[in-house]
């Protein structure tokens, strides 16, 4: 009896041992298993926040764009000094893609520096920055209206030069090789123009020192003009109300400065020679 009751106490705890050891690695995988699945839903709740240009200026707006794998989307813009000026709510198209536009300028844009964006979902966070008030805007001189401005398309000749004239106000073409036609002049108003209290007048125009009639079509910028012309024609000239002077506005400060210059040097070389 002693020995089947030893027996039987023997089977017990070898059968209680060996289940408690089959269950541990059961426990042990069902953790793993756990961590792998809370890093894959990880990896799947994402969240992305960008902007279109890197810097800011004046009154513009922010296209702020991202994707997420969960929505809404909270979007905080924080200024230089910490303040948070802007919050709004966005959501995911169905791929999961979001923007929307920040307006920037006024008071709330006072300081110049590093703005924050930090998009935010679900306890999901990310953030970009961008600068505003930080560019430095250089304006680029305007061209300078020219002679080389004017256009034409001539028939029946061939345009030799053109010229200004600045205290008669007009413009002459040369010709040569003319067997008779017509020259098509597009002329824009900041090189040549005829008018009376901003309303158009008519271009006196003489073809070989003889008044010529002429046809045009006007617009804003510029006026087109067709001339007939003689054969062995040498000249055309027209005459308005303002001309391009000889030389453009720049162009004459550079003179002004460059004769500057010489007078002076010219004076240290007297001053040394003395």
């Amino acid at each position: 009896m002693k020995v089947l009751l030893t027996m039987l106490t023997a089977i017990i705890i070898v059968g209680g041992i060996g289940g408690i050891s089959a269950e541990t690695p059961r426990m042990e995988y069902t953790l793993e298993f756990q961590e792998a699945q809370s890093r894959l839903q990880l990896e799947k709740e994402s969240i992305s926040v960008a902007t279109d240009k890197p810097d800011y200026q004046g009154v513009q707006t922010i296209e702020v764009s991202g994707h997420s794998t969960i929505t809404p989307i909270i979007l905080m813009v924080t200024a230089p000094n910490g303040n948070l000026i802007t919050v709004a709510q966005v959501e995911t198209d169905l791929e999961g893609n979001y923007s929307t536009g920040i307006i920037t300028g006024g008071a709330l844009y006072s300081n110049a520096g590093s703005y924050k964006i930090t998009s935010t979902s679900q306890g999901f966070e990310t953030s970009t920055t961008f600068g505003y008030g930080t560019l430095e805007y250089i304006e680029e001189p305007q061209p300078q209206a020219s002679l080389a401005d004017i256009t034409y398309e001539i028939f029946g000749g061939e345009v030799d030069s053109i010229s200004n004239d600045p205290e008669a106000l007009s413009i002459t073409l040369d010709l040569i090789n003319a067997d008779g036609g017509e020259i098509v002049l597009t002329l824009p108003r900041d090189v040549i123009d005829s008018s009376i209290d901003g309303v158009d007048e008519v271009f006196f125009v003489l073809v070989d020192g003889y008044e010529t009639e002429y046809t045009e079509v006007a617009t804003d910028l510029d006026r087109t003009i067709t001339i007939p012309f003689v054969a062995e024609a040498s000249s055309i000239e027209i005459i308005g109300t303002y001309v391009i002077p000889e030389f453009g506005t720049i162009a004459m400060m550079i003179l002004a400065v460059a004769i500057i210059s010489m007078v002076v040097v010219t004076k240290k070389a007297r001053l040394v020679a003395i």
